[in-house]
């Protein structure tokens, strides 16, 4: 093999590589966003019953959260989504728990009222709330102004990284079908209609 090859396999060791990386940085986010939707699942099943039989309070539910593995903003979302499929009436068995869920998630924006603004804004805002004391509702509409931006520019970062995943995916691609074609030249043969090279004599016949 010719050191030039040396250099080009050296570069495609590189690229296989960074490959596997990516795909087991990928898997490995699969993976956790699948235990917590197991987790969420099973922690709607136990809220579900609850519902029906206690009706327990906010901080009860947080217990029923963490005893299974599940943290307070995963709570919030999992309550939010029950809710919202007995509006839609998904859940027409949970209608008259309406209001219970509904005070849950006003517990909850009572004690996160910057929920789903980036922590170092909230940390800001959270300064100012105890300046202005009981006048802290003034924040309200600015805090609703920084979340519409802050989710306006999550989804332009989530769509991004698509295509920055995409982008990785084709140029791999690309590379691999040029690496082929490289170690690999097509070489046509007799039969393939292509005419082939007539080897010229190297002297004239006497």
């Amino acid at each position: 093999m010719q050191p030039h090859h040396w250099g080009i396999l050296a570069g495609w060791v590189v690229v296989v590589v960074a490959f596997a990386g990516w795909l087991l940085w990928m898997l490995n986010s699969l993976v956790d966003d699948l235990i917590d939707l197991r987790l969420r699942k099973r922690f709607l099943i136990d809220l579900r019953g609850a519902l029906e039989t206690t009706q327990p309070g906010w901080g009860q539910v947080l217990d029923i959260g963490q005893s299974r593995g599940i943290g307070q903003r995963s709570v919030f979302v999992a309550v939010r989504s029950l809710l919202r499929d007995v509006l839609t009436g998904s859940e027409p068995t949970l209608l008259q728990h309406r209001s219970v869920l509904e005070r849950y998630l006003e517990s909850y924006r009572r004690a996160e009222p910057f929920e789903g603004l980036p922590s170092e804004t909230r940390v800001h805002l959270e300064r100012l709330q105890e300046v202005l004391g009981n006048d802290s509702l003034a924040l309200e509409p600015l805090t609703i102004q920084i979340r519409e931006m802050a989710s306006v520019y999550r989804r332009d970062y989530i769509r991004q990284r698509i295509y920055t995943v995409w982008g990785f995916i084709v140029g791999i691609i690309g590379l691999l079908f040029a690496g082929y074609a490289y170690f690999f030249p097509y070489v046509p043969t007799a039969g393939s209609g292509v005419q082939q090279p007539t080897a010229t004599a190297s002297s004239a016949t006497p």
